[in-house]
């Protein structure tokens, strides 16, 4: 009886490694916790705990903790945790992606100064739209999505078994998708940018003494702040559409797994 209870104990060590080890390289890619603002030991505390549920599914595939088997696997949950973190983490560049693309148009790229939390280079609505989204992230609960989809992956694919194509692909697919969305969302701000461009130009051929150099400056940052607003007014959607095609795609890995 306590030889059984010895093995069960085991076992259930083993997936619960396994389990921390896969949350530990999600935890260290996606969104906030990638950052230095939160430190090492809550990012330890957050794997600690959820790992918990992820047990269920990883301890009876688990192999003895006296074999190599269980360091290959670490390695593997640690490599997928991570991938499936990064599809995270493009969803909430979206929403950066924006503001950089507001900063871009704006003028406000000239402002741009290290980030000390990323360790990038930021701009001022760069930085806002990027902490906005975080701020989205859980505001909007889609933070449970993002959870969920990370206990299924466990459910479907207790044992990482990720193709290289198709995680290529996948990546592939989100950075394309970020594209898109950044443009669909700042688009109209960059029409109306080019639309004052050319009706400075416009005036300066009427009237060559005014000095439209000097009033695009500050009319391009007139315009970026006024259309900030209504872009600002869908992020939600964005972030939203974002977090749920992210957590279809880590279910759709597992399954090709």
């Amino acid at each position: 009886m306590t030889g059984l209870q010895l093995a069960v104990g085991e076992s259930t060590l083993a997936g619960y490694l396994l389990a921390v080890a896969r949350v530990g390289g999600f935890v260290l890619t996606s969104p906030p916790f990638n950052t230095r603002s939160v430190p090492m030991r809550a990012r330890a505390v957050v794997a600690l705990g959820v790992a918990i549920p992820l047990t269920t599914w990883t301890a009876p595939v688990a192999p003895r903790l006296d074999s190599a088997a269980l360091l290959l696997y670490a390695i593997l949950q640690v490599v997928t945790g991570a991938a499936l973190g990064f599809l995270v983490l493009v969803a909430v560049a979206v929403l950066q992606s924006i503001g950089d693309m507001v900063d871009l148009v704006g003028g406000f790229s000239l402002s741009t100064a290290m980030d000390p939390l990323m360790f990038v280079q930021s701009s001022v609505m760069g930085r806002l739209h990027y902490l906005l989204g975080v701020t989205l992230l859980f505001a909007t609960d889609a933070h449970l999505l993002v959870l969920q989809g990370l206990a299924r992956s466990a459910q479907l694919m207790p044992i990482p078994a990720l193709d290289p194509a198709e995680v290529a692909r996948a990546v592939t697919a989100d950075v394309a998708g970020l594209v898109l969305a950044t443009l669909q969302v700042a688009g109209p701000l960059v029409a109306v940018v080019l639309v004052a461009d050319a009706t400075l130009g416009l005036l300066t051929r009427v009237a060559p003494a005014l000095n439209a150099f000097m009033l695009g400056f500050p009319l391009k940052i007139l315009l970026a702040l006024l259309l900030t607003g209504l872009v600002i007014t869908r992020l939600p959607g964005v972030l939203t559409t974002a977090v749920r095609e992210a957590a279809a795609t880590m279910l759709r890995l597992a399954g090709a797994g």
